[in-house]
């Protein structure tokens, strides 16, 4: 495609101390004798796309003609020519075809990025060229926007789909080389959540669209999960959605590349593009459920209002024909006769007003995207693209300034940098002894900041739900103001602890920036502190973490199970004392053999039966369960315990062995932090712990007390269906205590009927007529266990997956997409097994009992199947079914709904709200709590 008024060429790997004089002596230095004084590079140095580049990139122009040196490329209208011209510890590499990606713009040195341009050319297009104006020559991504969006970096991609030359690419391989160069470009704490827009025209937008999808099925992929959070719009220019006219191209490969043995490669590209493509179909559904169910990105839709011309074959006379030639030559051009290629019915999305924006083009399919100047549709696309960094927010809160705008993204986003320093404090062995007295105040003081601003997030998330614009904002203008001051203190610490090594002054740079960052962490607590005092006094009955007990009492508490889970002493830290779980050897513990007998434990003399008959001290002949019952011999005698295995790989280096051990260690002391706090955490009461390593399956144990202790799943079974208001309790109570593991940071992770426990005392269980055991539920207390692979929220998940696949359906399917290669944890992943929990405490039926689950063949099926059970819940609180509300609480946690029973959400709320990790566990107490009251 031609590139305007004069090629440009692209000069790569450039040194970073050369600048333009530089270059363009070593490009003359290639000239012919009589080339150099007469022609002129035009030189403009710009960055290599990579986020951490160790050369630089040039665009270059020459003027009158281009040097001899560059006739091959300039000739060769396929793009395939490049030239090197080596230098000293570099070769440069020069072509016209900017294949891959290229940043063509960045904004003035030493402003701040605030989003990324990907340009994505379409079928047979070059990628600096297919933006270039005809008759102006101006390349506009280039040229207008550093004046229009002057914050944004501009990238084109390019890729080869030359018409003219045979290759086998396919739309995957684009796809591919498109998310890894991408990954190359934002690699890095700035770039990986920066905004990002998507613009592509005509094949490019196939491109797109195909990535997107792939980056979904690929979202276990920590890069790829960014991508899609970071993606704010996408523009098509002419996008073949439903197909376009593609005769004549498919004629001109036919006729150029039939009696070629890989000829069918080119065809098969472009056939790909016609209306009744099946597999296009298909992935074109796939785009449009993701982007107006799950992201809900606004799309800007160009469509082209001036035909083109078809390609048509041409005859004309050879000027000096050789005697084996006929005289005339046979060449193909846009010549024929008048068609729209892609129609507007084609370009359209057909999506809500509000997620897709249509603009008319008044030029052709092939020049809509080469603006000649800044025109009435170039004027549209840029005041669109200029309201990237307020995203969707600017319509939810009108009268909010552009600081409230990004503090609204920002309360999520400064927690992980706050655990990155937090990190290397915990684990720098470079600190002498003073300064890491002063690192553990440090490390107390961030985890303050992560808690606080959690608290904010949920009160922002109440505040928006109860139609509080003013509170939300409010919460998130404060953050606005802190936000800078912390964030500039991150980055100085963070600088320092990469750049200890080549430090002199080590010690000294780090004492002032970890006093620095102290007094502005202390500042965002104390001031948030402030700013929720009154929303911490209403103390109302969903704030689980504070209710009943003094503020700074159980803040406290709170505090100390969150440094306890990272491995930090919290007695080194002036907090409450030191608790430590106690390790037993494996054969003080007694299991029965027979899995009858583990049920009949309420039965008189079970734990006499358990010694005498069916002790096991030899671990390699005990079936492997998640869970066990048996008996713990103490010197106080024996003792009912229900006993939780955590595997861990057989081989594995020491180091790997430890770090897993302590993490084992560091979870069973938040146990026990919770039972002895004031935070609202209720955890079966652990006991001691153990390690089973002669086993087939090496495991750690957690050793819980087990008196009088049911799980959910026994309960179905074992006890009559409890009345709707006492159901409501119970998922209550549990949606309590999965909010407290949060607030403290720590990701639970296998959140099923099988972890969730009952402690009924004798008193509490009343035998009716029918034989059926009936729960006095005010005085039943339900109860955490399950904690064999939970983690800090920021820290990395176990590798060992959950094999069971009655356990896996309660697993949200991005966690199973994830497999063994899990990353950090999730908290919407346990707010989905929440909703899962709370559709079999409504039907108080396991899903297993049902036959369509027994018969369902995939563990999809069976997921859906459990999933669509909750729309059995539509009473109206007459009946002792339970109601609709409680329906609509379990669509919020299963992700199929943005709003709450009650609190009519908007588009915009709902975009707000995900920004905070919506559905958040907070909200569903929340909802939970005002439904328990509702009903009689």
């Amino acid at each position: 495609m031609a590139q305007g008024k004069s090629l440009t060429y692209r000069v790569q790997h450039i040194p970073l101390h050369f600048n333009e004089a530089d270059l363009s002596a070593r490009l003359q230095q290639a000239f012919e004798e009589n080339e150099r004084g007469r022609i002129q590079p035009l030189i403009s140095l710009v960055p290599s796309y990579h986020a951490k580049p160790n050369s630089q990139n040039a665009l270059v122009q020459f003027h009158p003609q281009a040097p001899s040196f560059l006739r091959d490329v300039e000739r060769d209208k396929i793009g395939m020519t490049e030239r090197q011209l080596p230098i000293k510890d570099a070769v440069l590499n020069i072509d016209a075809n900017f294949f891959g990606l290229t940043q063509i713009s960045d904004p003035p040195r030493g402003e701040e990025i605030k989003m990324d341009l990907i340009f994505v050319t379409g079928l047979d297009g070059n990628a600096f060229g297919s933006w270039t104006s005809r008759a102006t020559g101006v390349m506009w991504p280039r040229q207008f926007l550093r004046d229009d969006l002057p914050a944004a970096r501009v990238l084109t991609y390019g890729y080869n789909t030359k018409l003219s030359y045979n290759m086998l690419h396919t739309l995957e391989d684009f796809c591919t080389q498109l998310l890894s160069s991408l990954q190359l470009a934002r690699d890095s704490k700035e770039a990986l959540y920066r905004p990002l827009v998507l613009i592509g025209h005509s094949y490019g937008s196939r491109v797109i669209t195909k990535s997107i999808v792939k980056c979904k099925i690929l979202d276990g992929n920590m890069f790829n999960k960014a991508l899609l959070l970071s993606l704010k719009k996408i523009v098509f220019f002419g996008a073949p959605h439903h197909g376009m006219v593609t005769d004549d191209i498919e004629s001109y490969l036919h006729e150029k590349f039939s009696a070629e043995p890989t000829g069918d490669a080119r065809i098969a590209l472009v056939a790909e593009l016609r209306g009744n493509d099946a597999g296009m179909r298909r992935e074109l559904q796939e785009f449009k459920d993701l982007i107006g169910t799950d992201l809900k990105i606004q799309i800007i839709s160009i469509y082209e209002r001036k035909p083109g011309r078809r390609l048509v074959q041409k005859q004309q006379e050879l000027d000096s024909p050789l005697p084996s030639q006929t005289g005339l030559s046979v060449t193909w051009r846009r010549d024929g006769d008048a068609y729209v290629p892609v129609t507007k019915e084609s370009a359209i999305l057909g999506l809500p007003a509000w997620l897709e924006m249509q603009i008319p083009s008044d030029l052709d399919h092939s020049n809509m995207t080469k603006f000649d100047h800044k025109d009435a549709t170039y004027q549209l696309l840029v005041k669109e693209l200029a309201t990237v960094t307020h995203g969707f927010i600017s319509r939810a809160f009108p009268s909010s300034s552009d600081d409230v705008q990004k503090a609204l993204h920002g309360l999520l986003h400064l927690k992980i940098p706050l655990v990155y320093v937090s990190s290397a404090l915990q684990t720098s062995d470079l600190l002498p002894f003073e300064l890491k007295q002063l690192g553990h105040q440090l490390r107390k003081t961030l985890a303050e900041s992560q808690i606080w601003i959690a608290r904010a997030e949920d009160f922002a998330c109440r505040a928006i739900l109860k139609g509080n614009r003013a509170r939300a904002i409010a919460i998130s203008s404060m953050i606005a103001d802190e936000e800078p001051f912390v964030q500039s203190s991150l980055k100085t610490v963070d600088n320092l602890f990469e750049d200890r090594h080549s430090s002199p002054n080590f010690s000294q740079n780090i004492n002032a920036a970890l006093r620095d960052l102290a007094t502005h962490a202390t500042r965002l607590n104390s001031k948030l502190q402030a700013l929720l005092k009154d929303d911490l006094s209403e103390r109302p009955s969903s704030d689980v973490i504070f209710t009943g007990v003094k503020n700074e009492e159980a803040f406290g508490h709170l505090l100390s199970m969150k440094l306890s889970s990272e491995g930090d002493s919290v007695k080194s830290m002036g907090l409450s004392e030191e608790v430590e779980p106690k390790w037993i050897p494996f054969d003080s513990l007694y299991f029965t053999t027979e899995p009858v007998l583990e049920a009949s434990r309420e039965e008189e003399g079970w734990l006499e039966k358990i010694v005498q008959f069916f002790t096991n001290h030899d671990s390699s002949g005990l079936k492997l369960k998640p869970r066990r019952f048996g008996v713990l011999q103490t010197n106080k005698g024996f003792e009912k315990v229900m006993v939780e295995f955590r595997p861990f790989p057989e081989h594995e280096p020491e180091k790997a062995r430890s770090m897993r051990r302590q993490g084992f260690v560091n979870i069973a002391r938040m146990i026990l932090f919770s039972q002895h706090g004031a935070a609202w955490l209720s955890t079966v009461p652990l006991r001691c712990i153990s390690a089973m390593e002669s086993s087939v399956t090496p495991c750690f144990l957690f050793i819980y007390a087990a008196e009088n202790l049911f799980g959910l799943d026994e309960s179905l079974q074992k006890f009559a269906t409890p009345s709707a208001k006492e159901r409501a309790l119970l998922a209550l109570n549990y949606a309590k205590a999965i909010v407290a593991l949060h607030s403290a940071s720590v990701c639970h992770g296998l959140i099923n009927p099988f972890n969730l426990y009952l402690q009924v005392p004798k008193s509490s269980r009343d035998r009716i007529i029918s034989g059926s055991i009936r729960l006095d539920v005010q005085n039943t207390s339900p109860m955490l266990a399950g904690f064999e692979i939970s983690r800090s929220i920021f820290a990395f998940s176990d590798l060992i997956d959950v094999e069971d696949s009655d356990w896996r359906i309660y697993l949200h399917p991005d966690r199973l997409l994830q497999g063994c290669a899990k990353e950090v944890q999730n908290p919407q992943h346990d707010v989905f097994s929440l909703g899962m929990v709370l559709i079999v405490i409504g039907l108080w039926r396991p899903f297993t009992s049902f036959k369509k689950y027994q018969e369902a063949q995939t563990e999809r099926e069976k997921r859906d199947f459990s999933a669509k059970l909750r729309k059995q819940f539509q009473a109206n609180g007459s009946s002792d079914t339970m109601p609709w509300e409680y329906r609509d609480i379990i669509s919020y946690c299963l992700g199929r709904s943005s709003a709450l029973p009650g609190r009519l959400v908007d588009t915009d709320e709902a975009r707000l709200l995900s920004s905070y990790g919506s559905p958040k566990a907070a909200c569903v107490v929340d909802a939970l709590t005002n439904l328990y009251e509702r009903i009689s």
